[in-house]
């Protein structure tokens, strides 16, 4: 694949939650830009594309809202999510923010 990135991905594993109508679904973080990041999930997350939630990544001490991307399915049953980041709010003694004002 021959993609042009505007920002650095920074490749990790860790776990986040993605929060729709207050029902909470666990990932994997697959990687992180200032823009947006991959998540994995073992179990269809029944998104739609252009969808927004909320993001809580616990271990980067990051909040925020994200926009579903892209999705693609995976052979074990789940997805790769494509998430852009919309406001990422640091938490606790993480004073990182970000506002998409585009």
């Amino acid at each position: 694949m021959n993609e042009r990135r505007q920002f650095y991905r920074k490749k990790l594993t860790s776990t986040g939650y993605l929060i729709v109508s207050d029902a909470e679904r666990k990932f994997v973080l697959q990687d992180i830009s200032l823009r947006g990041l991959q998540a994995q999930f073992d179990q269809d997350p029944m998104l739609q594309v252009d969808q927004i939630a909320r993001i809580r990544l616990p271990d980067q001490g990051i909040d925020g809202v994200v926009t579903v991307a892209w999705i693609t399915p995976t052979p074990q049953g789940g997805c790769l999510v494509g998430l852009m980041a919309n406001r990422l709010d640091g938490v606790g003694d993480n004073s990182y923010w970000f506002r998409d004002e585009g």
